[in-house]
């Protein structure tokens, strides 16, 4: 079976007047390792900042990202195990919930062999955190992102 895993920086976002898009990757992580079960189970395992922050189930960020690839390729696996060791606080304005919307999508591309380009997966987490978050922990370093949608 094969294992992903997935290590995003933090991030600081919007770092002085009109620069929406501007992010700045930070020294503090988050590990998503996600491994397929044989099984039907969906398992969600917490440890570091903020374990007992978010639903371990279905409507953790990871899972919610990781679903939405699934939807987009009309595909999906039956069972998984998910790892969250995070040592970025929830709800300090470091990107935690971009890092999650990264990890999850770039894990169920990795796991379903590649169907989405990057781009498109990254696009696909902007329904799910801030674009300029995502590209961030993605990136690394200081990045200035914009999202050209098509019409």
């Amino acid at each position: 079976m094969q294992k992903i895993r997935i290590r995003l920086p933090a991030t600081i976002v919007g770092l002085g007047p009109c620069t929406r898009g501007v992010s700045l990757a930070l020294s503090a992580h988050t590990t998503i390792e996600v491994t397929p079960r044989k099984d039907e189970t969906l398992t969600v395992d917490a440890v570091g900042e903020g374990a007992g922050h978010y639903p371990l189930g279905f409507r953790h960020p990871v899972v919610l990202a990781m679903s939405r690839v699934f939807q987009e390729i009309e595909r999906a696996l039956v069972g998984v195990h998910i790892r969250i060791d995070n040592q970025i606080p929830p709800a300090s304005g470091l990107g935690l919930e971009a890092a999650f919307a990264a990890a999850g999508a770039i894990a169920a591309n990795n796991l379903m062999d590649n169907p989405l380009t990057r781009d498109k997966a990254l696009a696909l987490t902007t329904t799910l955190a801030r674009m300029d978050g995502v590209v961030g922990a993605v990136l690394g370093g200081l990045t200035v992102s914009h999202l050209h949608t098509e019409k």
